[in-house]
């Protein structure tokens, strides 16, 4: 019994010293991006640049580091014995649209025909009054109604247009509660809408 004790110890003792911290920069040719998703590979661990381009995360060298970001091809990198990256997003990823609920866009042309459409926060004058709280370190977001609303569906998509939660809510008077908490750090876009009309499409950060 001693003995599995022992050995149980031990192998937490190298996981943990087997980690290092790293930091990083990611931009483009344009400059920082904020607000790109870093994901250590096959992991809910992760992080997000803030405003100037800058991150920081723990992880194995043996580790792969995923980073995202919307418009962007994904890049992987190797996280090794670096303690500190420069990551640079060259090339557009090849989509042809990506269509997300907003009120506003801006469409940037990459090559001859792929392009994508950048997502703007768009609420509309009633219905959603606000998202707490935001950013939330638990990744559970509250969404404050001025109305009630017979049904309210919840459509939540990350940064490379992936969804990942889809729910419909029937006699909503108060709030709704979206919970991400399984979901690692990042910037999400959560649209709102109600009988088939969008009502308010917001950026939820989870750090």
């Amino acid at each position: 019994m001693k003995s599995l004790l022992f050995l149980f110890v031990a192998l937490i003792t190298l996981s943990s010293f087997g980690q290092h911290h790293i930091k990083g920069h990611i931009s483009d040719v344009n400059g920082a991006l904020p607000f790109v998703n870093i994901i250590v590979k096959h992991t809910t661990k992760g992080a997000f640049t803030d405003d100037q381009g800058n991150f920081s995360i723990k992880a194995k060298s043996t580790d792969t580091l995923q980073v995202s970001y919307l418009g962007y091809k994904t890049k992987t990198v190797l996280a090794g014995k670096q303690t500190t990256l420069k990551i640079v997003l060259e090339d557009y990823e090849a989509l042809e649209t990506v269509m997300l609920f907003a009120s506003k866009s801006r469409t940037i042309h990459c090559g001859t025909t792929c392009h994508f459409t950048c997502i703007h926060e768009r609420e509309s004058p009633s219905g959603v009054s606000e998202l707490y709280p935001n950013p939330s370190r638990e990744g559970v977001f509250y969404l404050k109604t001025i109305q009630e609303f017979s049904e309210v569906n919840i459509l939540v998509a990350d940064l490379t247009g992936r969804i990942i939660l889809n729910e419909m809510y029937k006699k909503i008077n108060s709030s709704i509660i979206v919970d991400l908490s399984n979901q690692p750090s990042g910037m999400y876009i959560i649209n709102i809408a109600s009988n088939g009309k969008l009502i308010a499409s917001k950026k939820a950060i989870r750090i």
